[in-house]
């Protein structure tokens, strides 16, 4: 029987994959959990496999790929703490239609508004001379 216990924070199972974990994190809501103390075993966690190499056969071993971290434990550089780069490419995008705007389009509007009050004056000035 495998071992498990509910999540704290939403109530949904977790089972746990190998005695000696410490956190687990919740498959439903994504919550880090602690690993109950009576389900831990009480002696010293195993040593599964270790690799001792004497200094001068470095060269004759194969050389081992690195191991890299998962995507979602890889750190993010140059950005805060779940902000994301699409976020920030958003953010630019919206202050440049702003400024976009206010160089071009407005400027732009003001003048067809000037253009039309001033076609508007040309033409009632005559009527009203006339008139009185």
């Amino acid at each position: 029987m495998t071992p498990s216990f509910t999540c704290p924070a939403c109530g949904a199972p977790i089972i746990l994959n190998s005695e000696y974990e410490e956190k687990v994190r919740c498959a439903y809501c994504g919550n880090a959990v602690p690993v109950p103390e009576m389900l831990r075993p009480a002696g010293p966690r195993p040593v599964t496999w270790v690799e001792v190499v004497p200094p001068d056969s470095r060269e004759e071993q194969p050389s081992r790929p690195a191991q890299v971290p998962a995507a979602e434990e890889a750190p993010q550089p140059y950005l805060a703490q779940g902000q994301t780069s699409t976020g920030d490419t958003a953010k630019w995008l919206r202050i440049l239609l702003i400024v976009l705007v206010v160089v071009f389009v407005v400027p732009a509007c003001l003048g067809i508004v000037g253009a039309i009050l001033g076609t508007l004056v040309s033409v009632i000035a005559p009527l009203l001379a006339f008139i009185f």
